[in-house]
């Protein structure tokens, strides 16, 4: 045991020593394609796109360009509509989604790398050294804070009424990115990807579907989330390289 606590206490002051932090910010859709058929039954609108904020540590593989970046992120979302409409407000939700992601960055130009260095001090052009392919899985927890309106008349529930949904779900990212280098210690990495959300259910419409009196109109109330997402990340690296 006290082997096992010394080496991980190694692990650790090495990569203190060599460490790298990253903030990133990304604008993203959201797709939730299980709810269309109930959204359009009961006049809901769709999710607008936002911003999610990210916090990430790196770490990468002695030999390979192969790099490991834990990330943590939180975004919002809602679907208040943009400007004036005519489609009565059923349901108003608010969509928090925090995440834990354990993101892989695959440098396919330069899978050897020729040292353990910042970006900046690789050799090669900016595409070759700095483009890679992202994949990870992770976890999500998603929050919806719902104001529900039914629409019938002949409903015994005529009051608009508060409903949360919160569920926890896996997640998996793929995506592209190319690090460029400003200066020894940061680097700025604009990236793409997408992003899925394994299914739950959303209490809130299925919430609305009861209160109308049409809940056996629709075989579930599940539904995954995807994003698209396209940001960018910046990075500072201390320490001996």
């Amino acid at each position: 045991m006290k082997n096992l606590l010394l080496s991980l206490s190694i692990c650790f002051f090495s990569w203190s020593l060599s460490a790298q932090i990253g903030l990133s910010g990304n604008f993203s859709t959201i797709g939730t394609s299980g709810w269309e058929d109930v959204k359009e039954g009961e006049n809901v609108l769709a999710y607008n796109s936002g911003f999610t904020y990210a916090l990430d540590y790196w770490f990468r593989l002695k030999d390979f360009r192969v790099e490991f970046l834990p990330e943590l992120s939180y975004g919002r979302f809602d679907n208040l509509p943009n400007g004036n409409t005519l489609v009565p407000l059923t349901l108003n939700s608010d969509l928090d989604i925090y995440a834990f992601s354990f993101n892989t960055h695959i440098y396919i130009f330069d899978l050897e790398g020729d040292c353990d260095c910042p970006t900046w001090g690789k050799e090669g052009g900016v595409f070759k050294k700095g483009f890679y392919l992202m994949a990870g899985p992770g976890i999500s927890r998603t929050v919806q804070n719902d104001l529900v309106a039914p629409t019938q008349v002949f409903t015994t529930e005529i009051f608009p009424s508060e409903v949360s949904t919160n569920a926890t779900r896996l997640t998996a990212s793929v995506g592209v990115g190319l690090d460029i280098g400003i200066t020894k210690s940061i680097t700025l990495t604009p990236f793409g990807r997408f992003k899925w959300h394994s299914s739950a259910t959303w209490d809130g419409i299925a919430s609305l579907a009861v209160r109308n009196l049409n809940e056996d109109d629709y075989p579930d109330f599940d539904s995954s989330i995807t994003q698209l997402q396209a940001g960018l990340r910046l990075s500072y690296r201390w320490g001996e390289y």
